[in-house]
């Protein structure tokens, strides 16, 4: 009775044993392969974000190109007119000046207007140039800001592609290993999971047995001495 017991025992702990690595083998397969999968999809994705975004990338430098050249010349136009602006108000004063000196002077009291109308002139361009100085460096900045952060996603999708490369490289020789161990650890499973339905016919019949040798007993026992 023992002995069938503890071998039903051990055949199940047995069972269980062969399907846990059954378990463990097939989660390995199914992890590595899904492993493989996420890595060859990654490639795909960032070397198609990598063309998406290098497809931009020349538009953006010519966008960057035409600001960068509206930005030098609205910056040379105020530079120009910071001189030419100072130079018109300080005749437009001295012309001024001299034409207070002599108030019967028609020709330089239309001189000395002329000159304030040309250095008022000049402080508007000059105003309007600044201006157009600052809008024209914003634009700028976002070009460049394009150009760069598309400049930046090429490299950071094509370093990202490369590294998924070598996952998958690293990943594929283990694939079909992985697979293949599974098969040996089913049919050990399968073996020992079989093992336990003796076992336990065994243990049941042994305990039936025993069953019925006590039910024996018991009615001797019950029987008078002198029948016995």
């Amino acid at each position: 009775m023992k002995q069938t017991a503890a071998a039903l025992v051990a055949a199940q702990a047995k069972a269980k044993q062969a399907a846990d690595a059954l378990a463990a083998a097939q989660a390995k397969a199914q992890k590595v392969a899904a492993d493989l999968a996420a890595a060859q999809k990654a490639v795909g994705d960032h070397t198609s974000a990598a063309k998406a975004a290098a497809s931009q990338v020349a538009q953006a430098k010519a966008e960057l190109d035409k600001q960068t050249a509206a930005e030098t010349a609205t910056r040379n136009k105020a530079a120009a007119l910071e001189v030419s602006a100072t130079a018109y108000a300080s005749a437009a004063k001295t012309i001024q000046d001299a034409a207070a000196k002599a108030p019967h002077n028609a020709d330089l009291a239309a001189a000395a207007k002329a000159a304030a109308g040309t250095a008022r002139q000049q402080a508007n361009e000059l105003t309007a140039a600044r201006k157009a100085t600052t809008d024209a460096a914003s634009a700028q900045k976002v070009a460049a800001d394009k150009h760069a952060v598309l400049t930046k996603a090429i490299a950071d999708h094509q370093t990202a592609a490369a590294a998924a490369q070598k996952q998958v490289a690293a990943l594929q020789p283990t694939v079909k290993p992985a697979a293949d161990a599974v098969a040996p650890v089913k049919a050990a499973a399968d073996a020992a999971s079989k093992a336990v339905a003796p076992a336990k016919a065994a243990a049941d019949q042994a305990t039936a047995d025993l069953a019925a040798a006590k039910a024996r007993l018991d009615r001797l026992k019950s029987r008078p001495v002198a029948s016995r």
